[in-house]
């Protein structure tokens, strides 16, 4: 799914990151789709003067979500690219830093537990990661795009494991856990994951799992 919800806020952040850095706001999304999220989040940020440097990660790339980023109005000097790999080959390649990380690829705890292990090092003091399905159906339970029709004959997809944890959750609470962070949920499914010194988002450090936040 798209993050709906959370439009406004990322657009709003990226908005504050902009003015902070004074440059290309670096945005990393793992799950392309079908784009909704890309075409909203560029439209907002083309309205707001962004300049913005996207990056989308996806085995199945559609071609009408190619066709859009070559042909959609950018703000001076921003650009859209994509990468046809598996998030997790990508994840392991790349060494760039980024300000907003989507992630919404497979829905599964083995591919949520490797692409938080490689997340970390493309992250700044005010990077956000946005995680999708924290909650909902997949919250504890695993689904495979590999056990999919058409997915056949992708490489590198996570398969079944029946003695492995389960759920997007799981492997999103070890991540928090494990290298500190702090983490808050708006309505829907998405969680919103940062560090602790992050000094954009207005928070208060001794209830970080509050559900009311402002950016």
């Amino acid at each position: 799914m798209a993050y709906h919800g959370y439009l406004n806020l990322m657009t709003t952040y990226a908005d504050q990151i902009f003015k902070q850095q004074k440059n290309l706001v670096r945005i990393l999304e793992v799950g392309v789709l079908n784009g909704a999220t890309l075409c909203t989040l560029v439209n907002n940020l083309n309205f707001r003067k962004i300049q913005y440097r996207y990056v989308g990660v996806d085995v199945k790339l559609e071609q009408n979500v190619i066709i859009f980023a070559a042909s959609c109005e950018k703000t001076n000097n921003s650009t859209i690219r994509f990468s046809n790999k598996s998030s997790i080959d990508y994840l392991k390649s790349e060494n760039d830093i980024y300000d907003i990380i989507l992630i919404d690829g497979d829905h599964n705890y083995p591919t949520v537990s490797e692409e938080c292990q490689q997340l970390y090092k493309l992250t700044h003091q005010n990077t956000i990661i946005i995680f999708d399905d924290y909650s909902g159906k997949f919250e504890e339970n695993d689904n495979f795009y590999s056990n999919q029709p058409g997915w056949e004959d992708i490489s590198n997809l996570a398969t079944h494991n029946p003695n492995s944890k389960k759920g997007v959750k799981i492997a999103v609470d070890e991540f928090v856990d494990q290298n500190n962070l702090n983490s808050f949920k708006l309505d829907g499914e998405p969680i919103i994951v940062f560090r602790k010194e992050n000094n954009l988002i207005k928070v208060n450090r001794a209830d970080a799992s509050s559900s009311k936040k402002d950016i």
